[in-house]
């Protein structure tokens, strides 16, 4: 039983570390994406990158203390281990989806700037065909 445990334990950790290199890059990346208005970023610890940097280290001190936790044999510390191990992906997870969609949202928003004096809800098509 340990060793199963150990071996799951081993599969999330990997998973965690891909997910969270992937999230440090993504917020490498929307920190050096410009911003709209022309303004200049202030580089603060709530800036992304640094923040995605601090969240990557509270989830891998959250994943050790679920691993430490699942490999005790008590049956509440493997309990609370489990669920420790998977919050902890979940999150990191859900992180790593957010900060595709706000990367994204972020590049149309960016192909739509010669565009700004439309609304939203007007689309280019009915901006060619005169539909104001």
């Amino acid at each position: 039983m340990d060793e199963l445990i150990l071996i799951l334990v081993v599969m999330a950790g990997i998973f965690l570390a891909a997910c969270s290199c992937g999230l440090v890059a993504l917020g490498k990346i929307i920190d050096r994406y410009p911003a709209g208005s022309g303004e200049t970023r202030e580089r603060s610890l709530s800036s992304p990158a640094k923040a995605t940097k601090l969240m990557a280290a509270v989830v891998w001190i959250l994943f050790a203390c679920g691993a430490w936790a699942s490999l005790l044999g008590d049956r509440l510390g493997f309990i609370f281990g489990i669920a420790a191990i998977a919050a902890a992906c979940l999150f990191v997870f859900t992180g790593l989806v957010f900060s595709f969609v706000v990367l994204a949202m972020m590049q149309r928003q960016k192909k739509r700037s010669g565009d700004t004096s439309l609304p939203p809800s007007v689309s280019r098509d009915q901006k060619e065909q005169g539909v104001k």
